[in-house]
C-alpha cells in the first residue's frame, strides 16, 4: 500500500487517489487469497515489484543515483522471495524504465548501468539458484504431473491431486473470482 501510494504521489496523483489506490491493492481478494494460502514470500516480492515501479520513475525523472541504485538492489532483493515470478518482474521493470526513458525523452545510461551493476551483484546467489535448481525443481514437477498410469487416473484422489498441481500454475474460469473475492 506505501510503496503504490509513494508512487502514485510521484507521478502527481492526490493523497487521496494515491493512498485509496494502495489500499485497494492491499487488500484485493487476490492478496488475501494467496497469503491465506501460506505464499508469504509473493507479499514480499509484490512490495519490492510496485517500489521498483516508483524508483524507476523517479530515477528518470530526477535523475538522482541513489534512485538508480536501490532501483537495481529492489529487483535484485525480489528475487530472493518469489524466484518464479521473479524473472517476468525484471522483464517488465526494465520495459517500465525504457517507457519512462521515451516518455521524458531522455535515457541517463550511466543510472542504468548503476542499476544493472546493482542488480547483479546482490542478485547472484538468487540468478544461479534460480536457473539452476528452480528450473530442474519445476521440470521435475512438470514431468511427474504428465506420467500418471492408467489405473492411477482413474482414482478420484489422483484426478484430486492432477487438479491442485494444474491450478497451481493457470487460473481456471471457476477461481478467477479469486481476484475479487478471497477464497
Amino acid at each position: 500500500a506505501v510503496g503504490l501510494a509513494w508512487f502514485l504521489r510521484g507521478r502527481g496523483l492526490s493523497r487521496l487517489a494515491s493512498y485509496g489506490a494502495g489500499l485497494l491493492l492491499a487488500f484485493s481478494g487476490y492478496w488475501c487469497s494467496l497469503f491465506s494460502a501460506g505464499h508469504g514470500g509473493w507479499f514480499i516480492w509484490m512490495s519490492y515489484g510496485v517500489f521498483a515501479f516508483g524508483l524507476a520513475d523517479r530515477a528518470v525523472r530526477c535523475g538522482n543515483i541513489s534512485h538508480w541504485l536501490l532501483l537495481g538492489v529492489s529487483v535484485a532483493w525480489a528475487s530472493f522471495y518469489q524466484p518464479d515470478l521473479w524473472l517476468l518482474f525484471a522483464v517488465l521493470t526494465s520495459a517500465y524504465v525504457v517507457w519512462c526513458c521515451v516518455r521524458e525523452r531522455r535515457f541517463p545510461w550511466k543510472g542504468a548501468l548503476l542499476a544493472t551493476v546493482a542488480f547483479f551483484l546482490v542478485g547472484a546467489p538468487s540468478i544461479k539458484g534460480a536457473f539452476g535448481e528452480a528450473l530442474a525443481g519445476r521440470d521435475k514437477q512438470i514431468e511427474e504431473g504428465q506420467t500418471v498410469s492408467p489405473q492411477a487416473a482413474a482414482s478420484a484422489d489422483e484426478r484430486e491431486k492432477r487438479w491442485i498441481f494444474v491450478t497451481n500454475w493457470s487460473l481456471p474460469p471457476d477461481e478467477t473470482a479469486e481476484f475479487f473475492i478471497p477464497r
